[in-house]
Formats: C-alpha cells, structure tokens, sequence
C-alpha cells in the first residue's frame, strides 16, 4: 500500500510542470517544494511571487474548517522558518484526498500545490497560498498526537523529546544555537584554524543521565566464572552423602547417651546444629538430608 501510494505521489508530480524552479529547493527537486523562508521571509513578504504555482510541503501546526464547511485554513510549518504559511483549501480540492477534516489535525503532514495569492489588507501575511489539489496527505489522529495547541510544559516536552521542536520555545532555542555554533566555526576557519575531535578525559553526567545506562567489561567476566564454576561429580555427591549418613548416626548416639532428643542438653544441642550447619555447607543445593532445628 505504501508502495502504490509512493508512486501514485511521483506521477503525479512527473505529470505537473512548475511555472519557475528556481525557488525549488535544492534538496527537495524531486518533490519540486518552495521553503516557506523563501515566501516569509523576503523583503516584500513574497509579493513579487504572486501569481505563482508554487508546492508547499510541511505539517500543520494549526487547522480549521469555515465557511459552514466550504473550506479550510491550514497554518503549514516545514521548519525552514520560524513562521507559517496559510493555505486555503477548497471543499472540492479536500474531497480529494478524504475531505477537509482530514486536513485539519495539528500534526498532519501535507504537500500542496496551489497558487500565490496576495492576502487583503490587514492580515497577518502578505500572502496566501490558495490549493488547487493536494499531492500528498499523511494522517494524524488528534486524540493521539500528544502536542496540542495550547502552550506545553518543559517537563511535559522533556518526555516528547522526537516532537518537541516543533514548538515556539524549542524551535527558537534551536535556531539561536545554530547561529551561535555556526558563527564559532566560521570565526576559526576563517582564522586558519582546523576543527578535531579530541579525547575525552572528562565524563559529563548532567541531571542523572549516566544512570540511564551501564557500560561496563565486567559482565564478560562474571560469565567467565560461571563457566569456571563446576558442578560436582555423582562420586563427590556420593561421598558427601556417606559423610552426613555417618555424622548423623554420630548425632544419634549422642542423643541415645544422654537419655534421648528431648533431654539432650545445650552442648549436645549445639554439636547436633553445628553438623547440620557444616553438611549443608558442604552439599549446597545437593543438601540430600533435610535440616531440623
């Protein structure tokens, strides 16, 4: 299934031509999909691409049907930028691919194709992409996608660490590092510097992270004694059987001599648990004769 689907999705982008490909992506060529930067973020707000057949793929960070039905507003996030894109979506372009409520769930993943439209005054954007079919749509259940609309939690977000970046917070916290990390390399490459990976000598165990997991070479020798440690032989048991039969027959004359087990008194008592103690040391798990005390 997933198969067809996958080729359904290649001819349909094979059978569709692009008005211009030089706002394609250069690592999305085979989907032929325009970042959201590219549109967001230029100096008209994307303006100068109105009029433009144009294919935006990502996944929908907020939904909406209006118009009593008659179509949808889709917020498409595809992590190029910090801001969405809004797309309308027809009734007719929705029944397509199953209706407009399946379009709708935050989470779903979508790739459009539509035309640039300029958006009236006073919204938010400066455009808005208005879909004319929807070339792929992968499903998200809202009842089980655990990042809601509203504002989550770090400890929450701790726990949904694959999704998290999604978010305003984690996404601006991810941005700010790359910017950060990318101006140090640049700083010593441009000062001819070479960038290596050093040893390291140091373990950095941060919030009980190092307790997740154990890493260690002493499970192979625990192994190794295992291995080592021999069972005993039916002669070793045999002779061990024989030496608690001749201790106990020691422990019954004892008893005899002192006028039976109920008078026996405290030494007797001691020796009798001593040589308890001592054969089942001896014998382990092969105790053959049980212990009363």
């Amino acid at each position: 299934m997933a198969t067809e689907a996958a080729e359904g999705v290649q001819e349909q982008l094979a059978a569709t031509s692009l008005n211009s490909s030089s706002h394609v992506a250069p690592y999305s060529a085979t989907y032929g999909r325009t970042p959201v930067k590219t549109l967001l973020l230029a100096a008209d707000g994307g303006k100068s691409m109105v009029g433009t057949t144009l294919r935006i793929g990502g996944w929908v960070k907020t939904g909406r049907e209006a118009g009593a039905g008659a179509f949808a507003f889709l917020e498409i996030n595809d992590g190029s930028c910090f801001d969405s894109l809004q797309v309308m979506v027809t009734k007719e372009v929705g029944e397509e691919v199953g209706g407009l409520k399946k379009l709708v769930p935050t989470g779903t993943c979508v790739l459009v194709e539509g035309l640039l439209a300029e958006t009236p005054e006073g919204t938010k954007q400066a455009v808005e992409l208005k879909a004319t079919k929807v070339l792929h749509l992968g499903p998200c259940e809202a009842a089980v996608y655990p990042m809601a609309k509203k504002k989550q939690s770090m400890e929450f977000l701790r726990e949904k660490a694959h999704l998290r970046s999604r978010t305003n917070t984690i996404g601006a916290v991810a941005r700010i590092r790359n910017a950060l990390s990318f101006a140090t390399h640049s700083f010593f490459q441009e000062n001819g510097f070479v960038y290596v990976h050093t040893p390291i000598i140091t373990a950095s165990d941060c919030e009980g992270a190092g307790e997740m997991f154990q890493v260690t070479t002493l499970l192979n020798k625990k192994e190794d004694n295992k291995q080592q440690q021999q069972q005993p032989s039916p002669e070793q048991l045999q002779q061990l059987r024989e030496q608690v039969s001749a201790q106990g027959t020691a422990v019954k004359e004892a008893k005899a001599v002192s006028g039976g087990s109920a008078a026996a008194g405290p030494a007797v008592r001691t020796c009798i648990h001593r040589v308890q103690m001592h054969t089942c040391s001896s014998l382990g798990p092969h105790c053959a004769v049980p212990c009363t005390r």
